[in-house]
């Protein structure tokens, strides 16, 4: 979903706003990320008796979206069937055409 907003978006209001727009987000999830582990990282050693908490959560989280992506690959349909990328499609269409509804309401050119 995120590719088809960032391609719509290119498309519709240029590449160098599609990618700063795109950057800045990544930007973003990595500050989020590094603030997340520092505080899985700050968890005293008392508290975990000794524990990786930070290492388990991983762990963890990595085999679940392993397994639902797995299990999304598993449900893809056959050739000519609705697919969820034609459904993902559909709906970052619709995504860029609120925004773009709501900036046209904003802009004056």
């Amino acid at each position: 979903k995120t590719f088809f907003i960032a391609g719509l978006l290119a498309v519709k209001y240029g590449k160098v706003v599609s990618y700063f727009g795109s950057m800045g987000a990544l930007s973003i999830m990595s500050v989020l990320a590094v603030l997340l582990g520092q505080v899985f990282q700050a968890i005293p050693h008392s508290l975990t008796s000794g524990l990786p908490i930070a290492d388990y959560a991983a762990i963890v989280l990595f085999t679940y979206f392993g397994l639902q992506t797995l299990q999304d690959a598993y449900k893809l349909p056959g050739k000519g069937e609705n697919t969820k990328m034609d459904e993902e499609l559909e709906e970052a269409e619709d995504v860029v055409k609120d925004f773009s509804k709501q900036l046209g309401n904003r802009q004056s050119w």
